[in-house]
């Protein structure tokens, strides 16, 4: 999976509609900060097909560093949820990179006797200059934790 910059993105619609690089920039940073301006106002965002952007409330908490296990407070906080709309989720969902993706984790998987096959890290055994072999581990289904 890689990263696409708003860059690109304003590159490809340039391609696609032959409209100056300068202008596909402008609108869609236009349109970027209408939707932010719309959030911080509290309004819920709805561009159909696409997706949902709305203000939630996060109520305040206590949390853990991870690194020293210190309990830390984590103060109350508005936040974005994005809910995607159903043809993004056709199109995500559905689409090539999902399917490649849900195909490899079926093979990581042997379905036989309910093991997960995990990638675990290296080796040096075998190693060879600028391979790294991966250890696979098999888990248990019963040793997962339970999801609900």
């Amino acid at each position: 999976m890689c990263n696409v910059t708003k860059k690109q993105i304003v590159e490809q619609i340039t391609l696609k509609t032959n409209f100056k690089a300068s202008l596909v920039k402008a609108v869609t940073q236009e349109v970027l900060n209408t939707i932010m301006a719309e959030l911080e106002k509290g309004h819920r965002i709805e561009l159909r097909d696409f997706g949902i952007f709305e203000p939630v409330y996060r109520s305040a908490k206590m949390a853990q560093n991870p690194r020293t296990l210190h309990p830390v407070r984590v103060d109350e906080r508005y936040t974005v949820r994005f809910k995607p709309g159903k043809k993004m989720q056709e199109h995500v969902g559905d689409g090539k990179w999902a399917q490649e993706q849900l195909r490899l984790r079926a093979e990581m998987r042997n379905e036989s006797t309910g093991e997960v096959v995990i990638p675990t890290g290296s080796t040096t055994s075998g190693k060879t200059k600028g391979e790294t072999p991966i250890v696979e581990t098999t888990v248990h289904n019963s040793d997962l934790p339970k999801m609900s």
